[in-house]
């Protein structure tokens, strides 16, 4: 489902301008820690991923840390810091 944020007021952001969003080329199965992009990513190891599913279930979406990136082919730590929700 489509998510917003409403501001009644004023809304600052900040961070860095690195890739924010990005699918999957390949599906990954649990347990799997290699995932395989669209496009090659602007990250770094040691970087915090937000890894959300396509359902509304906000219990779905983990954090992960990235432990190597080699072109569009991210390996993530083989456990996730937590879920969200």
């Amino acid at each position: 489902g489509k998510k917003a944020i409403i501001v009644y007021g004023e809304l600052e952001l900040y961070g860095c301008q690195k890739t924010f969003n990005t699918r999957l080329l390949e599906p990954v199965q649990p347990g799997e820690s290699t995932l395989v992009l669209d496009r090659n990513p602007d990250w770094d190891q040691n970087d915090q991923i937000i890894i959300s599913s396509t359902s509304v279930d906000g219990s779905e979406t983990e954090i992960h840390s990235i432990d190597s990136i080699s072109g569009n082919r991210v390996i993530l730590r083989s456990v996730f810091l937590k879920y969200l929700g």
